[in-house]
């Protein structure tokens, strides 16, 4: 599945690749249109100064870190992040203010991977086919659209109820035997339109499950008993 808000390209390993950070600054300033401000993301200033083609290049544009990302004014445009991991792409493949992105992956195509898949973002110069994301088994998308309906994402799954929900349908599809991949379930809910703090903590909560730890809701539940045989009567009509 693809979101298609915006064009996105996946350059290859910086380390693997030597001109990997020109294809990324070239990719981006051919998306950059009259009025819009190209902005660079590195998640700290070192890792930025390591690389003279693209301290050259944020200099004459914008550029922030992790650190500074509050105190930088960017009125919007192409993005080019070097090095995120995946919580921070995740916030920033959602900024409202992006344009086009353009990500500089770390030694491995692994944490950006779901991000990739899901955006079809085109790959840049050498780099290759992306790892296979784990697919989920269709009931438990089936409780997942449930749960997607039920919380007030506003809240990021912060608020009790939302908690509560997410633990029981979690819990509903622990107990049938249904595996909670926390990577793929990650990559569903961001594809369904979850924001990222949201995703992140419903990914920590699968981690949790498969760590053999027990999930509390902290208040009853409102699922139905037979909840999980409508899940599962719903997936086999699709």
């Amino acid at each position: 599945m693809t979101d298609g808000r915006y064009p996105t390209a996946l350059a290859a390993p910086s380390q693997q690749d030597p001109q990997a950070i020109q294809a990324a600054i070239d990719w981006v300033h051919g998306q950059l249109k009259p009025g819009q401000q190209v902005l660079v993301w590195t998640p700290n200033r070192p890792a930025l100064m390591e690389h003279p083609d693209l301290v050259v290049f944020a200099r004459a544009h914008t550029s922030m870190t992790q650190k500074t990302r509050s105190n930088v004014r960017w009125s919007g445009g192409p993005m080019l992040a070097g090095w995120p991991d995946t919580d921070a792409l995740d916030e920033l493949a959602e900024d409202r203010r992006v344009s086009a992105l353009c990500v500089i992956p770390h030694g491995t195509l692994d944490e950006v991977a779901a991000w990739a898949a899901r955006t079809g973002a085109v790959r840049l110069g050498t780099a290759g086919s992306l790892p296979e994301v784990a697919t989920l088994d269709p009931v438990v998308e089936r409780g997942l659209e449930a749960l997607t309906g039920m919380v007030n994402h506003a809240n990021n799954l912060a608020g009790a109820l939302d908690k509560r929900d997410a633990v029981n349908v979690l819990m509903t599809l622990h107990h049938g035997g249904y595996p909670l991949d926390s990577a793929a379930v990650h990559s569903w809910v961001l594809a369904h339109g979850w924001p990222a703090r949201g995703a992140r903590r419903l990914r920590e909560m699968c981690d949790k499950l498969a760590a053999g730890r027990t999930l509390r809701a902290g208040a009853p539940s409102i699922l139905g008993r037979d909840v999980l045989q409508q899940w599962q009567q719903s997936a086999t009509l699709r």
